[in-house]
């Protein structure tokens, strides 16, 4: 893969789209063998290059910000990945609409990001749906006390996923 990139890099130029897919694709596979140190470096060459050659608005920036976002949950940096995520949501949102595909799945992969923040371990039980009555309440309760409507956009997508 690092050849290809080379190749692409030498012929194309470093900010070409096709360079920028390939390192896209080269990040996805380190992160999924356990190398987040290189993943993160790659998506952020990705999305600084499609920022300048697409725009910040556009699809391919908006997914390989998506991206970058999922690789920070299992590191336990829900935050980091709560705004990248909430960035990639919101434009597709704004761009896509909200049936668009690429929005829905953002916004399922965003609620749970924000679940985990809340709920931590709790979340687990939610999503497969095992929790007891009473963590809906507190769910509704949460979301009402605290007025974020980050935490009423989960309660009402885990509502949906529940249901």
């Amino acid at each position: 893969m690092e050849e290809v990139i080379a190749g692409y890099t030498e012929k194309l130029g470093a900010d070409h789209t096709n360079t920028l897919r390939a390192k896209n694709n080269l990040a996805s596979l380190r992160q999924d063998q356990g190398k987040p140190a290189e993943a993160e470096a790659l998506y952020q060459e990705v999305i600084a290059g499609r920022t300048e050659k697409l725009g910040a608005d556009h699809t391919r920036t908006l997914r390989a910000k998506y991206n970058f976002g999922t690789l920070f949950p299992d590191q336990g940096k829900t935050e980091r990945a709560r705004q990248l995520l909430t960035e990639a949501h919101d434009g597709c949102l704004a761009n896509l609409g909200a049936d668009h595909p690429h929005t829905q799945i953002m916004a399922r992969t965003l609620s749970r990001c924000v679940a985990v923040q809340f709920f931590g371990n709790y979340y687990f039980s939610i999503m497969t749906g095992m929790a007891a009555p009473s963590l809906r309440v507190i769910f509704i309760w949460r979301a009402k006390v605290h007025q974020d409507p980050c935490c009423e956009f989960v309660k009402l997508s885990l509502q949906f996923i529940l249901e």
